[in-house]
Parts: structure tokens; C-alpha cells; sequence
């Protein structure tokens, strides 16, 4: 169900998530008929979390890299 509502995100003028299309994902479950949806709710916000996490760090790495080569 994950790989079906990753991406129903709000992206900012930057591409910087800034929220969850919640109408989306409420829509995705009401279709695949998920009754039980407050703790499929918890465990996307979890993974979303995560998810972006690691992006985050994985930025971080690459700015860091392009700003020592520019020092060179």
C-alpha cells in the first residue's frame, strides 16, 4: 500500500515537501476498501518520515561535496 501513496505529497515552490495530500491517500484506501485506516494512517506518516529523512541526509552529503570542490 506504501508504493501506491508515497508520492501523494504537497511540494513547495523548491521541491520541499510540506505536507501529505490527504484527500489522495483517504481516497487510494476508501478504493482498495482498507477499513482499519487510523493505523495505516500511523505507519505511512512513519514511513514517510523516514523516507525523507534519508533524503535529507543524502542532500546534505551532496552539498557538502559540491562545496569542497568549489573551495578547490
Amino acid at each position: 500500500m506504501y508504493q501506491r501513496v508515497k508520492y501523494q505529497l504537497i511540494i513547495a515552490g523548491m521541491g520541499e515537501p510540506i505536507g501529505i495530500n490527504h484527500l489522495a491517500v483517504e481516497f487510494i484506501f476508501k478504493c482498495y476498501g482498507i477499513e482499519n485506516r487510523n493505523d495505516l494512517w500511523i505507519h505511512y506518516l512513519d514511513m514517510i518520515e523516514f523516507c525523507y529523512d534519508q533524503e535529507r541526509r543524502i542532500a546534505a552529503i551532496y552539498k557538502e561535496r559540491n562545496k569542497s570542490k568549489e573551495t578547490k
